[in-house]
């Protein structure tokens, strides 16, 4: 918190940016406190517009908020977690023109103009991205809590590599599981992309209740 005291003491400075790109890597999770602290590190405010699952959103905000911050925070979407805030974990991925982007540390002014994707915007009309639908049918997840990575991730791996060996999966999919869930990450990959041949469409829905 004495780190944080003198952060906020701060008076617009060169090293506002590198301390108000550094703020969530103190642990701020609170967000009461994340948005007292970016109340008071505001520098540079600036209205970004982007493609947020497939429709058009505009906000403004500090250029150098962590899109992380933006999508749970001011858009209120949740499924993308926040981990380490060092985009060493992988827990915050999302895509970003298709490419899988660790967004705990990715200024939201490098987002103008730009196609995001959160877990939340893989389903289309109810319907299961094929990742999402071997990822149930393995049951891969434990404690869940970095899953949105892992299948953020795999979406990007498999339009980049559709069937993908063992060693391009680890090599490729470098996010950090604490339950050590990796091997049922790999047979739900393989399970998805074998589903993507079939049918490139989205799988319908699995009812509640239903095996």
């Amino acid at each position: 918190m004495l780190i944080l005291n003198e952060v906020l003491s701060w008076d617009r400075s060169p090293a506002l940016l590198l301390c108000k790109h550094s703020i969530c890597t103190l642990g701020v999770k609170d967000i009461s406190l994340r948005q007292h602290c970016r109340q008071k590190l505001i520098d540079v405010s600036m209205e970004i517009s982007f493609i947020l699952n497939r429709k058009t959103v505009s906000i403004d905000v500090d250029e150098n908020t962590p899109l992380l911050w933006v999508i749970r925070d001011e858009l209120n979407l949740k499924g993308t977690k926040f981990g380490c805030g060092k985009a060493a974990c992988g827990a915050c991925t999302v895509l970003i023109n298709g490419e899988a982007i660790r967004c705990c540390s990715y200024p939201i002014r490098l987002v103008e103009g730009t196609q995001v994707t959160t877990i939340e915007g893989l389903n289309q009309n109810g319907a299961l991205h094929a990742v999402q639908q071997a990822w149930l049918e393995e049951v891969v997840p434990q404690c869940g809590y970095c899953q949105p990575g892992f299948i953020m991730a795999a979406v990007a791996l498999l339009e980049k590599i559709p069937e993908p060996s063992d060693d391009e999966i680890d090599n490729e999919i470098l996010n950090l599981c604490r339950c050590g869930t990796y091997f049922r990450m790999r047979k739900a990959i393989h399970r998805a992309a074998a589903l993507k041949m079939e049918s490139p469409e989205p799988i319908e829905k699995i009812a509640d209740g239903e095996e």
